[in-house]
């Protein structure tokens, strides 16, 4: 079963994770300090990416994003005369 498991498991590289985000891999080298954020694998000294764990990670994120109520940016028009944002 452990075998079953382990085929269908798809690894990212630093560099793939980094590619498949949109971002750098020093992006991805400072989201992997976040709380929360899934833990790469380590063969040697090789740093793999569970590739569905970052995809829930972020679908949770997402979630609880939408839940949040956001904040509209002050307009031009809106702030008092004289202050500066």
């Amino acid at each position: 079963m452990a075998i079953e498991t382990l085929d269908n498991l798809k690894l990212l590289t630093d560099g793939g994770l980094a590619e498949m985000l949109g971002v750098s891999v020093r992006t991805v080298q400072r989201l992997s300090t976040r709380p929360g954020f899934p833990k790469a694998l380590y063969v040697g000294r090789c740093r793999r990416w569970p590739k569905e764990s970052v995809l829930e990670f972020f679908r949770q994120c997402e979630r609880a994003g939408s839940t949040r109520k956001r904040q509209t940016p002050v307009s031009e028009e809106s702030k008092p005369a004289g202050e500066t944002l």
